[in-house]
Parts: structure tokens; sequence; C-alpha cells
């Protein structure tokens, strides 16, 4: 029992900061995405779906793990971020194959 003077929901409350706020539209390849599909509240079958995000950089990744499976549609700055991850990976790629 914390002690009265204590409000531990007001702080554990405050703690958590990453509480999605804004959208990402993400195109999904049929069968593909499963996880974009659950988190976005979408039906198995949706081809397109609103992704709740707070991180970018945490959004873009999870697209970008689905490679040709999912194209990310917007806002821009997570568009940007998945291209920039898929170079990144492709350049990492072909600097290993020589």
């Amino acid at each position: 029992q914390p002690p009265a003077d204590i409000d531990a929901r007001a702080m554990v409350s405050g703690a958590v900061t990453d509480a999605p706020t804004r959208t990402a539209r993400v195109r999904l390849r049929p069968g593909a995405g499963q996880g974009l599909r659950l988190r976005a509240g979408a039906p198995a079958d949706a081809e397109e779906v609103a992704v709740p995000f707070s991180e970018v950089s945490e959004v873009a990744e999870t697209i970008a793990w689905l490679g040709p499976d999912a194209v990310a549609l917007d806002p821009p700055e997570v568009v940007e971020a998945v291209v920039a991850l898929l170079q990144g990976a492709r350049g990492a790629h072909l600097a290993g194959s020589r």
C-alpha cells in the first residue's frame, strides 16, 4: 500500500508518453502484414490500413521489415523514413556481396 500522499496512478500515467497520436496509411499485400492490420483494427483482408503510431522511426521500421509486402503512403515523414531504411538495407546488402 503506497503512502496516502502518493498518487501511484498519476505517477504511472505521467510516465506513459508513447500513446499513439498519429496515423500512417499503409498498403499491404494480401496475406501479409497481419500485425499491422491488427494494430490498425482493420479486417484481415484490408488492402489499406491506418496504423496508429507515436514514433516515426518505430512505425517506419515495422513497415520496412515487411519489404515489398507493405508500402507507406502517408504521412510524408514516414514514407521518407521507410525509403531510407530500405535504401540502407540495399546498400548494406550490395556492400556485403562485393
